[in-house]
């Protein structure tokens, strides 16, 4: 009442009571005016606005709603009335989405939301809404990821989901919905992006091949790199066999490892080779995982090298080495064999012939003296004695000639020798050899490891009965040397020096050797030469 009196005009809202007396919500207003006889009056109008009041406070009752919701979910709540292009948003869903409070209207314009798109989603999000007000459109629902401004400057990811609320005649009227900020998720996604890409970098732009087979041994996946190692293009060996690249003598070796890579992991396997589009074999190096329990993969991962370079190269200096190596024993040995052919020439034409000329004199002396002592006899025996172990020296220092067909005639002589100063049962089996093929140099290595073993049988081995096998198969020969006597154990006695002497020479000629041999069970000299 003052307030009408002070400005002549009024309205507020009461609480008015009925003749039942009931309550009711009432709007009341109110003027003071001057009637046409100048007297002063006021005009009162009472609207009932119970239903009113009950509206709004649904709709707080709503918006509480909306708060809780927000608080609970981290969402912002909205409804955007189309007709008027308002859209009510709750206070806390802003507060969680910008960080602020709520600067702006609870009831606000859309345009006010869309000052707030990043400027490169603004067409994307357009395209969205403006599907709303097609002619004809049927949609349900309203949805869009686009970067939001905060009130600070900088920007968030949103998503955006409403549903789509239609009159009659199929018109969108009214949306109602939630946002969401994903910033955490979409950077997450962009992270996970960016390491695929970094990974497909490095696969694709790797020199080394990267491969997948499934546990049947096919191509389930190979980089680009499989084109400049064997010339493929990498989906033509998808679904293939990866066995039928491998090379026939590593396939077993290969399925052999496969099959110990469930409790061994990643594993080094050793070098294989691989058929390239032209046909010709490449050595690669390859590390291998079992990856088939896991889902994303379920195969075997191979990370491959070519070395096939590398191979052929420490081929060529192994094969260097050889050679040098192989130069420098033919060398000692020839140095050797001169030596040999020099002491037991000295031997049987210097000192045997002055034992003979002593054996000489002193049987003149016995004549002439006529004397027959026993010491004289004796040393008449030694003088002997000497000069045949002299002459049996010269001959073994002294290299048989072995042209035509004198080798085998020089081992049975030898083998002769030995049997009569030894007592020895010897064997000589060369049935069929063909020696005529054989070089002398090889003829005279191979009648030098006999004579060296024999002499290490005589020494050691305690023997009743010695076999020498020869045999000639093409480019190969082979000599084998087995006796009966107490042999050996091969893993714990360490080569001596006939045994070295031995290796030495069959080195010159890509020997192999091989000895069998076990405590009373004598032993077998394997020489193969390539």
């Amino acid at each position: 009442i003052e307030e009408r009196m002070h400005k002549g005009r009024v309205k507020g809202q009461l609480t008015l009571v009925r003749k039942d007396g009931s309550k009711f919500e009432a709007e009341l207003t109110s003027a003071v005016f001057n009637d046409s006889f100048g007297h002063n009056r006021t005009s009162m109008i009472v609207r009932d606005i119970t239903d009113r009041k009950l509206a709004e406070h649904r709709i707080e009752e709503s918006n509480e709603r909306y708060n809780l919701i927000s608080k609970t979910t981290n969402d912002m709540v909205w409804d955007w009335n189309l007709l008027t292009n308002k859209v009510h948003r709750n206070k806390e869903g802003w507060k969680k989405l910008f960080g602020t409070e709520q600067s702006e209207n609870e009831h606000d314009h859309v345009q006010n939301w869309d000052d707030r798109i990043h400027p490169e989603d603004i067409e994307k999000v357009k395209l969205i809404t403006d599907e709303l007000w097609r002619p004809g459109s049927a949609k349900d629902f309203y949805e869009v990821e686009c970067r939001m401004r905060r009130d600070d400057g900088s920007y968030m990811f949103v998503h955006d989901r409403g549903y789509i609320m239609r009159n009659h005649q199929g018109e969108a009227i009214r949306l109602i919905g939630a946002t969401q900020d994903i910033t955490q998720r979409k950077e997450a996604e962009l992270q996970v992006i960016k390491s695929e890409l970094r990974f497909r970098s490095l696969v694709q732009n790797s020199s080394e091949l990267i491969c997948i087979f499934n546990e049947k041994g096919y191509f389930k996946y190979s980089s680009p790199a499989i084109k400049q190692m064997l010339g493929f293009e990498p989906e033509e060996t998808i679904e293939k066999n990866a066995f039928a690249f491998v090379h026939p003598d590593d396939i077993t070796a290969l399925k052999d490892y496969l099959g110990q890579m469930k409790s061994s992991g990643l594993k080094k396997i050793p070098l294989l080779r691989f058929k390239n589009i032209n046909g010709d074999w490449k050595w690669i190096e390859s590390k291998v995982t079992d990856m088939s329990d896991n889902p994303e993969v379920s195969g075997y991962v191979f990370n491959c090298r070519d070395v096939t370079e590398s191979v052929h190269l420490a081929k060529e200096l192994e094969e260097e080495r050889l050679l040098k190596h192989q130069e420098i024993t033919k060398a000692v040995i020839s140095a050797q064999e001169r030596e040999r052919q020099e002491l037991g020439g000295e031997l049987h034409d210097n000192v045997n012939q002055i034992l003979a000329g002593s054996l000489l004199y002193l049987g003149l002396a016995k004549k002439e003296l006529n004397i027959d002592h026993p010491y004289l006899k004796e040393t008449d025996s030694l003088i002997n004695t000497a000069i045949e172990e002299i002459r049996s020296l010269s001959h073994s220092l002294i290299p048989p000639s072995l042209h035509e067909s004198e080798f085998l005639d020089a081992m049975k002589n030898i083998i002769e020798n030995t049997q009569k100063t030894s007592g020895i049962n010897i064997s000589l089996q060369a049935c069929g050899f063909d020696e005529s093929s054989i070089p002398d140099r090889l003829k005279l290595t191979i009648y030098r490891i006999v004579q060296e073993q024999l002499n290490n049988i005589l020494k050691h081995a305690a023997a009743q009965n010695v076999i020498v096998h020869l045999v000639k198969d093409n480019e190969k020969t082979l000599l084998n040397i087995k006796d009966d006597g107490r042999g050996f154990d091969t893993s714990q006695k360490a080569d001596g020096v006939g045994l070295m002497n031995i290796r030495t020479r069959a080195s010159l000629f890509n020997g192999d050797i091989s000895i069998i041999s076990s405590p009373g069970r004598g032993c077998e000299l394997r020489v193969l030469f390539n």
